[in-house]
Parts: C-alpha cells; sequence; structure tokens
C-alpha cells in the first residue's frame, strides 16, 4: 500500500477539470500560430500536469515526514 494513491482525497474531478482548462488555455494561446494545436496542447498539459504530480508528492512526503517524525529515507 502506497499512501501517494489516497492523498487525493476526493478531488479527482477538480483535477480533471483543471486539466481540460489548462488543455483549452494552450488551445487559445496557440490559434494564432501555424502548429500542430492538438499535439502540442496535449504535451504541455502533460508536462504541467506531471511537475504538479511531483510537486504534490515532495510536499506531501515532507508533511508526512514532519508529522509523524520519520526520516524521509523511510519513504519509497
Amino acid at each position: 500500500m502506497n499512501y501517494d494513491e489516497v492523498m487525493l482525497y476526493g478531488i479527482d474531478w477538480e483535477l480533471f477539470i483543471w486539466n481540460i482548462v489548462v488543455f483549452q488555455f494552450w488551445m487559445v494561446v496557440l490559434t494564432d500560430y501555424n502548429v500542430d494545436k492538438f499535439a502540442i496542447s496535449v504535451v504541455l498539459t502533460f508536462l504541467i500536469d506531471k511537475g504538479l504530480m511531483i510537486t504534490k508528492a515532495f510536499f506531501g512526503e515532507r508533511n508526512l515526514s514532519k508529522k509523524a517524525m520519520i526520516d524521509n529515507k523511510f519513504f519509497i
């Protein structure tokens, strides 16, 4: 059992909506350029989402370590 799968606390829908908003933002920004808007928007949305998940994992481990008084090296 890994704790990072239960860290969302029911905000999955909000994160899904956030991804749609970010995707649509990139689609609007890239409208004036003669590029493949869909592919670039998907990649940029993925990179932003991945960055947010890495940040969430980092701060989640740090917070759990601080609250439980367990060293970070014991988390996988």
